[in-house]
């Protein structure tokens, strides 16, 4: 097991947070709590893809498996690197995070220049990633909407919707306090208030939340509509 240098880390609001390349590179905590979050996302995900682990077309053939998982820079908690190792079990899967929360790894930015050569690998899988302007070929968008809460008649649907208002009761201080403290200069109550807020607006079952999961910039758009509904239930009293 490698030593990590606890200075990688800064800890905030009762959480601890990422700090290896500098704190603006990631705004949200890395700890236990985060990492049971994104544990449960993964089956969200799952849920919501029928099993599959991917939609882009992978066959036996394919040797090397690399992985982006969760967050940008980071294979988060590991747990779809081990799914899909078990899957494809002929693939060496190389997993790089940005934040070491993997006890035996080193931390890897991934948007720094890799050693691994080109076309070293069959498949490289990204999720929940704020992605820049990249060339890719024959580009395919998938549409689906994730909904907040048990509201859908549709069992599956009403499932996935009660998973994620679990997440999000962890997920919403997990999206806002680096975001408000850091940035807008609130104090932590203050922005802790928010966030509960914000959760309390997507517990309300008059209002039917969702998002669409499509684009490759979702982790922005997905913390944008976070921080919406964090605010609309602030300004607007929805929880009042």
């Amino acid at each position: 097991m490698i030593e990590v240098d606890p200075s990688i880390y800064v800890y905030e609001n009762g959480r601890r947070y990422h700090a290896y390349y500098g704190t603006e590179k990631y705004l949200m905590p890395t700890d236990e709590v985060e990492q049971d979050r994104l544990d449960l996302y993964h089956e969200i995900f799952r849920v919501e893809l029928d099993g599959r682990l991917h939609e882009a077309p992978l066959n036996e053939r394919h040797r090397e498996l690399c992985v982006i998982s969760q967050m940008i820079d980071r294979t988060g908690t590991g747990v779809w690197a081990m799914d899909i190792a078990d899957q494809y079990q002929m693939a060496e899967v190389i997993g790089t995070d940005l934040s070491p929360i993997q006890p035996s790894w080193l931390p890897n930015d991934v948007m720094k220049n890799w050693t691994f050569t080109d076309d070293f690998f069959d498949f490289i899988h990204g999720r929940n990633i704020s992605a820049e302007k990249v060339e890719f070929e024959d580009v395919q968008m998938h549409v689906s909407k994730e909904r907040f809460g048990p509201w859908p008649k549709d069992p599956r649907l009403k499932s996935i919707g009660a998973m994620n208002l679990l997440n999000g009761e962890t997920g919403f201080e997990s999206y806002g306090m680096a975001a408000f403290t850091r940035i807008l200069g609130m104090s932590a109550d203050e922005a802790r208030g928010i966030c509960q807020r914000g959760l309390a607006a997507c517990q309300n079952k008059n209002y039917h939340v969702q998002r669409v999961n499509a684009s490759p910039w979702q982790e922005a758009i997905e913390q944008i509509i976070f921080v919406v509904i964090i605010l609309a239930g602030e300004v607007f009293g929805l929880c009042s």
